[in-house]
């Protein structure tokens, strides 16, 4: 769980003097961590599979603020920008399928204030497990949230790629394709020199070594008497479909290895590296920002065949291609759309008998849903990326 929260709900739940109301000194925060630590062991209770698990707090930071939102909290200035996050771990030996949480803090939300009198807070929270998310909120009323598993993993739900043309091949061996290769030789060399029958007595044990040494050495390799394989605009466009699409459930991912292990399924070579090296980048700003985004739907609206060739061996082709990807940015508990158009020209390679991207050149980017956010989603702006533009 990555749990964020500001000053002035801190200063809502607990009580922990400071020097300043609108300052959080860095000798104050260890004090700060430690209640706020103990407090939550008590105000969140976590249950998987109806057996109540104790939390592991693995992480602490307070992230920067962006004073540029200060004139969006009036009330609250500073003290709404200043935040704390807090990383915790709820342990359990096997994927769960029934997790269910409760929270019991609801300070007073004054910005809410009525004739009636001051209403309490809710609470926003994004809710992300195998490739599903939810924005749900907790308030007085309904303090639990449940979460149930579909009992698919996240592997489960990366598109088929389907696997590269191949030229038909045939098995030989190298001891009989040797002998024959030597006979012939003898045969031509006896022509020449005039013993040509004297030669030919051989044949007959010629076959039959060939014959005993048939399963001795046997290779595969493609048949000399058939085509290359082939490949027409609707395979190229099969196989760019679902490898941008798994690109892109690489955000799904939190772990190092799952973001790298999640990619190599679409990307190779130096691609993969600089890819892996963005996601993983943006993911960690994430974290520290509190700004989640998530794809929601990705489209691929057209595509047209380059040349196609042979690279290292194999089939290769260029394809251009324009795709809409639709998202949200999750962000204190607000959710903002995005729909965003791209062009780009690609390098797709079989790699040891699958489809890869080796080479990209993104040509555009451009947001085209047609109502821009107001008031707060506007600070929040945030731009989806083609993959390998920079976040």
């Amino acid at each position: 769980m990555n749990l964020i929260v500001n000053l002035a709900f801190v200063d809502e739940v607990v009580d922990v003097p400071r020097e300043s109301p609108n300052e959080l000194y860095q000798v104050e925060r260890d004090l700060l961590r430690e209640v706020l630590e103990a407090h939550f062991r008590e105000s969140i209770a976590v249950t998987i599979d109806d057996v109540s698990v104790a939390p592991l707090f693995s992480e602490f930071d307070a992230p920067e603020p962006d004073v540029q939102l200060l004139p969006l909290f009036p009330r609250t200035g500073m003290r709404a920008l200043l935040r704390l996050r807090f990383g915790i771990d709820y342990p359990c030996d096997k994927p769960p399928r029934v997790v269910k949480l409760e929270w019991s803090d609801y300070p007073p939300n004054p910005i809410m204030e009525t004739e009636e009198g001051i209403p309490s807070l809710e609470v926003g929270a994004l809710v992300s497990g195998y490739g599903t998310h939810r924005m749900v909120r907790f308030n007085e009323d309904e303090p639990e949230y449940t979460w149930h598993s579909s009992g698919l993993s996240l592997d489960d739900l990366f598109r088929n790629v389907p696997a590269p043309p191949t030229q038909a091949r045939i098995e030989v061996s190298i001891p009989t394709l040797s002998l024959i290769v030597v006979y012939l030789l003898a045969l031509g060399f006896g022509a020449v020199r005039g013993s040509l029958r004297r030669v030919l007595t051989f044949f007959p044990l010629a076959i039959g070594g060939g014959v005993l040494a048939w399963n001795v050495g046997r290779v595969s390799m493609a048949d000399p008497r058939g085509d290359g394989p082939v490949l027409d605009e609707q395979a190229a466009r099969t196989a760019l479909e679902p490898l941008l699409a798994n690109i892109y459930r690489a955000f799904d991912y939190r772990k190092e290895k799952d973001v790298y292990d999640s990619l190599s399924k679409s990307v190779a070579g130096d691609l993969l590296d600089r890819l892996y090296q963005r996601i993983y980048e943006s993911l960690v700003y994430q974290e520290a920002e509190g700004a989640v985004a998530r794809v929601q739907r990705f489209e691929l609206l057209d595509c047209s065949l380059g040349k196609t060739f042979e690279r290292e061996g194999a089939l290769a082709f260029e394809i251009g291609a324009s795709w809409q990807v639709e998202g949200g940015v999750y962000h204190w508990g607000h959710t903002h759309s995005r729909l965003n158009e791209y062009q780009a020209n690609y390098t797709i390679a079989d790699i040891e008998g699958s489809w890869r991207i080796v080479e990209e050149e993104v040509l555009s980017a451009t947001r085209i849903d047609s109502n821009p956010d107001e008031g707060f989603a506007d600070a929040l702006e945030e731009e989806w990326i083609a993959p390998d533009q920079e976040f």
